[in-house]
């Protein structure tokens, strides 16, 4: 069994299934043309997300951007306006009113 994203016509990822490429193709799912097989070793740059999108241009799904802060780089990730600290220990969280990374217990 694949993973197949249906895509609407905005580019959104609305729907993720398990199934062959034939039952896709016979359109038991709706038309074929609305979906993209996603994977999960990297291809297509991410596995699809639910509300996120498929770049058709560039064959490759973006997931959605967590902050509106947040712009999509050249790689198709999605970077915060302030580098994340370098630290090792993931302790810190993006705090978007604020623009910049906290330590929740110093909020």
């Amino acid at each position: 069994m694949r993973y197949f994203a249906e895509i609407d016509e905005m580019q959104i990822v609305t729907r993720i299934i398990v199934s062959e490429p034939e039952f896709i193709q016979s359109g038991a799912v709706g038309n074929a043309a609305n979906w993209v097989e996603t994977f999960e070793d990297g291809t297509r740059k991410q596995f699809a997300t639910i509300g996120g999108t498929y770049d058709s241009s560039n064959d490759v799904f973006i997931g959605r951007c967590k902050f509106p802060s947040w712009t999509l780089n050249d790689t198709f990730d999605w970077e915060p306006p302030v580098a994340h600290p370098d630290t090792s220990d993931g302790r810190y969280l993006w705090h978007e009113a604020k623009q910049k990374w906290t330590i929740p217990e110093d909020e």
